[in-house]
């Protein structure tokens, strides 16, 4: 499985779009992570199963560092 959080992209228009906390990342897992302005590339985006993390308050969006450590948290919690 690849999860990647898509800074370029709305996770709105993806119906199969997840949180972290739906995917299963007990299996071996890849976290892809893009630069703020640029994301991911499109070719790499469609190996990809599309994972959102929900923003409360008035954030639009989070910056890379951020939204990897809680992805990676999530797969720590989920194998322990």
């Amino acid at each position: 499985i690849a999860i990647t959080p898509f800074f370029n992209y709305d996770s709105r228009r993806c119906k199969k779009c997840k949180t972290g906390a739906e995917v299963c990342m007990k299996k071996p897992t890849i976290i892809i992570v893009g630069n703020e302005a640029n994301g991911i590339s499109e070719d790499v985006q469609k190996m990809c199963q599309c994972v959102k993390i929900p923003i409360l308050g008035k954030a639009e969006s989070l910056n890379a560092g951020v939204a990897a450590a809680i992805l990676m948290y999530e797969l720590v919690r989920q194998r322990s």
